[in-house]
């Protein structure tokens, strides 16, 4: 059996291994004080690394972008118009910002976004570019949002905050990590409606839709679409009936996802083909039909 001990010498330090009576010297044990003083320097500097790289000048103005449509279209509600928004925010930073962000310059830089797939971002691109946005307020629409929320998480690191992004994709946060939404998302709903269903023991339901109209109603209904009928067109006086007639050979729960114009439409016409004779129900999970 051999025993092997490492130890330091006192004297200015080399280390000794001993084993059955032999010693062997090596090295310094203990550094030197210069050294000791280079690694706590480094140490220390790696240390203030992170604050030197992270830390920015306090910033003394905010540019915050409003990026709504102006005018109602088929795509979006009256409720989120420029005009009525905008007031809303600006008038919620004036209440706020001195008590929140005291000291801090707020200038607000608003464009329509005319819920367009390419005008949008290409708004948000100048404004970014320009006007060097901190926050965007919109878009609302899911056309503008598929390109600028991307472009928000991934590129400029900008948080958007609005009441769209109704779709189930973003409900990932790592896709879309910047996004802050403050409405109700489409996930939530069709979550809502499984057991509505299952409480009424519905299991033939069917669902007319006019895609071109209705973006909201069309996400929040997509993940029904795939396991019931869907019956889908262009709603017309002369599409309707037919439509009707062919959903009834299939089920009696009619789910109507369209335009506020077209569900009238429909129900005048099921009037007309007796479908009010207590066989068959009618809803419409439109938030925002009139």
């Amino acid at each position: 059996m051999s025993f092997l001990r490492i130890t330091c010498r006192s004297s200015p330090g080399r280390y000794r291994i001993s084993s059955q009576n032999k010693t062997f010297y090596g090295p310094e044990c203990f550094p030197s004080f210069r050294i000791f003083y280079w690694i706590f320097l480094v140490m220390f500097l790696i240390l203030l690394m992170p604050l030197e790289l992270t830390s920015e000048p306090r910033i003394k103005s905010l540019n915050v972008s409003v990026l709504l449509p102006l005018k109602s279209s088929e795509h979006f509600n009256e409720k989120w118009d420029m005009r009525l928004v905008f007031s809303s925010i600006r008038q919620a930073f004036e209440t706020k910002s001195r008590a929140l962000l005291p000291g801090l310059k707020v200038s607000f830089h608003e464009k329509d976004s005319e819920c367009s797939v390419w005008y949008a971002p290409l708004q948000a691109t100048q404004l970014y570019i320009e006007k060097h946005i901190n926050v965007f307020f919109g878009p609302i629409c899911p056309h503008a949002m598929n390109h600028i929320v991307p472009l928000s998480s991934h590129v400029w690191n900008i948080p958007v905050i609005s009441a769209g992004g109704y779709p189930l994709e973003y409900d990932n946060k790592v896709e879309y990590s910047a996004l802050t939404r403050v409405s109700f998302s489409s996930s939530q709903l069709s979550r809502a409606m499984k057991p509505f269903y299952s409480a009424f023991n519905w299991t033939k339901i069917g669902y007319v839709t006019d895609m071109d109209h209705t973006s909201l109603c069309y996400h929040t209904l997509y993940p029904h679409f795939l396991v019931n009928p869907i019956f889908n067109a262009a709603l017309s006086l002369e599409t309707i009936q037919e439509i009707l007639q062919r959903a009834s050979l299939v089920v009696r729960i009619i789910v109507l996802c369209a335009s506020p114009d077209s569900v009238r439409d429909i129900m005048i016409k099921a009037h007309d083909l007796n479908f009010d004779n207590g066989e068959y129900v009618f809803f419409n999970i439109d938030l925002f039909s009139r």
